[in-house]
């Protein structure tokens, strides 16, 4: 890619909210040769609960079950790019160790992203303080500009 592209890195999760901020991108900031990365980070049940999936059967299901919605939702934004004529690609990482803003954040780094553009969920103070914000963790953590839009 040429020293004169942007990237733009758009974390997407299959939300309204999502959609709104690749919308976002596209009508206020898009600029021809722009290379757009669309990311979903996946998180398995034994992430996101409170308790742990010890059952190897539901471990494997929940495996299925999140990869089919990850394609599902990167197959949408991969067509949207296709759709605008714009440079990119869909690609779907599973967080791991890691939470959902820390990979978002690594893989910005290691794609060397211009701008990282997101939409926020809008949880309540009390939600947000208990259960942490993945676009705020974003924004103070980040190498480059977050946009993100409510």
């Amino acid at each position: 890619m040429a020293g004169s592209e942007r990237k733009i890195l758009i974390a997407v999760d299959g939300s309204e909210q999502a959609m709104r901020a690749f919308d976002w991108y596209y009508e206020n900031i898009y600029k021809p040769g722009d290379y757009c990365m669309a990311l979903y980070v996946t998180q398995l049940t034994l992430r996101r609960g409170s308790g742990i999936l010890t059952d190897p059967d539901a471990i494997v299901k929940d495996l299925k079950q999140t990869k089919q919605a990850g394609d599902t939702i990167m197959s949408s934004f991969a067509e949207k790019i296709r759709e605008k004529g714009i440079k990119g690609n869909a690609d779907t990482v599973a967080c791991g160790d890691s939470s959902p803003g820390e990979k978002i954040v690594k893989t910005a780094e290691f794609n060397k992203a211009n701008i990282i553009v997101m939409g926020t969920r809008g949880l309540g103070k009390i939600r947000r303080t208990i259960l942490g914000s993945v676009s705020s963790y974003v924004l103070h953590h980040a190498h480059c500009p977050v946009i993100i839009i409510k």
